[in-house]
């Protein structure tokens, strides 16, 4: 929507008529008239009367008319006009789930604030400008794979603006200060508040808990506009190529394109992103489930790998993405799927976890457990944790076939002990001795309503003489058993055992 300028002014009154010039000057007079013929004389006599008067001359011509007078002089300007009415303020009106009424005065339009059908967001309603002069003084924040080593390159790279994404030339040189990834790179006035940030060095291995043998490189695009701080990671990295066709491509706007690439990326791990922050503001050593999910994609896609083959994993996968937002490699997903699963029965994440703690970037390690489980029970093609299922114990549709799941009580899906396969299902509540052999394993379990054994009342692992001369239950109680082959523990060995009411189980008598 754009606020549209006050009308203009009308224009000022016309100036008054001047002033009429004065009259021109008068005609000179006319000629006199010629004088009449004298009378004649009279006769001698008597006096003769007087002649006749002569006949009057005839009137002069007019005179010629007088020239022009000069015109008048010009008059004086009117005042200006009276200043145009402001321009009338918009506001925002919800018409429905995505759609919003902008309300300019008596003008109004809809704008379809959505996604469009085929997934390219509109991104939020904002007044557009693409190219704003940013002053920055510097870019600081955090480089992390693992964390940068100190004395490792960053470089922020100035671009036009936000519609080519187009490189100015101009970039400006930084290092990472320290082995936590902390950077700081001096800058200046800015063409358009968009930059391009490059940060090239060795880092900090989170499976191995070692430093890297060779140096990664990882690239991220950001919006300095309201912002001086930038973190790169594996998400800003995955996401640029995606950013860049989506905004040069498809037309998008910068903040819409990388919302949409981020939600595309954390869709790797089948995580919903919908709610997160921008990747730039995640840190592996924060404390929220936005961070966790970071270090679980840091974890994963490091693997067992090399620098080499990581660079080349995280090449092919932000190729396959860059038009579609889709990795298509389902053999690669299958397989991280795999280690993601080994690791956790093989309790390499606890190790995973004490590497990143010992670093002492934080507090903390947020829970990345959580994430990684989540992706390899989706893998595997286990329906959804929640409490609704807590407890359940299922079989995997893919991976080890022999293998059983159970959903937690935290909504995650973890590989199911002997005990829980075993017993799932089982009755809680029957009779004090009873035996029975797992549903999964041979071993055989007893039930015991005191909880003698592990203070829990329920099916529990049967000794061995409960599994030689079956369970102690109250019909039994009292009842006399002998021992076979004197039954012995800690080196006292028994003639007889007894099934004892106190104890729900036998215990043995006399040597």
């Amino acid at each position: 929507g754009v606020l549209l300028n006050g009308v203009d002014g009308k224009d000022g009154a016309q100036g008054q008529q001047g002033e009429k010039g004065a009259a021109g000057e008068a005609g000179a007079s006319g000629d006199a008239g010629n004088n009449g013929n004298s009378g004649t004389d009279g006769k001698d006599g008597k006096n003769g009367t007087d002649g006749k008067d002569g006949a009057p001359g005839e009137n002069g011509k007019d005179g010629a008319d007088g020239k022009d007078g000069a015109p008048g002089a010009n008059g004086k300007d009117g005042k200006d006009g009276n200043d145009g009415t402001d321009g009338t303020s918009c506001s925002l009106k919800k018409i429905d789930e995505n759609v919003v009424r902008v309300i300019c005065g008596n003008d109004s339009t809809e704008l379809y604030a959505g996604e469009l059908p085929d997934t390219v967001a509109q991104g939020e309603i904002e007044l557009d400008s693409e190219k704003i002069a940013v002053s920055l003084d510097e870019v600081s924040g955090l480089t992390q794979k693992g964390p940068f080593l100190k004395g490792s390159a960053v470089l922020v790279r100035e671009m036009e603006d936000g519609r080519t994404l187009t490189q100015t030339g101009y970039s400006f040189n930084g290092k990472i200060l320290n082995d936590r990834g902390e950077f700081k790179v001096n800058a200046r006035m800015l063409v358009s508040q968009y930059v391009m940030l490059e940060a090239t060095g060795y880092y900090r291995n989170e499976v191995t808990g070692e430093n890297s043998n060779s140096a990664l490189t990882l690239f991220a695009i950001t919006d300095v506009n309201d912002r001086n701080t930038v973190n790169v990671n594996l998400l800003t990295h995955l996401e640029y190529e995606r950013v860049i066709y989506l905004v040069t491509q498809k037309k998008m706007k910068v903040r819409a394109a990388k919302k949409q690439a981020q939600k595309e990326v954390f869709a790797l791990l089948h995580i919903d992103a919908t709610n997160f922050s921008n990747s730039e503001d995640l840190n592996i050593a924060g404390a929220s489930d936005e961070d966790a999910a970071l270090l679980a994609f840091s974890i994963i896609l490091q693997g067992d790998r090399s620098e080499s083959e990581l660079s080349e994993l995280l090449t092919k996968i932000a190729t396959d993405m860059e038009e579609d937002g889709i990795w298509d490699d389902s053999a690669s997903r299958q397989a991280f799927a795999d280690w993601a699963f080994a690791a956790d029965i093989g309790g390499r994440y606890d190790t995973f976890r004490s590497n990143v703690t010992k670093w002492g970037l934080s507090s903390m390690v947020p829970n990345f457990e959580k994430y990684l489980r989540i992706f390899w029970t989706t893998e595997y093609g286990l329906d959804k944790c929640s409490e609704a299922n807590a407890g359940e114990v299922v079989a995997a549709k893919r991976g080890e076939p022999s293998m059983r799941y159970i959903c937690g009580s935290d909504s995650v899906w973890r590989v199911a002990t002997d005990f829980e396969k075993d017993t799932y299902g089982w009755p809680t509540d029957t009779i004090d001795g009873a035996l029975k052999a797992g549903a999964v394993t041979d071993t055989v379990y007893v039930f015991d309503s005191l909880g003698v054994a592990n203070g829990k009342k329920g099916w529990r692992l049967a000794s061995d003489m409960e599994r030689t001369y079956g369970g102690c239950n109250k019909l039994l109680y009292g009842a006399y058993r002998q021992s076979y082959n004197r039954y012995c523990e800690e080196s006292r060995c028994y003639l007889y055992i007894q099934c004892q009411e106190d104890s729900h189980t036998w215990v043995g008598l006399s040597e």
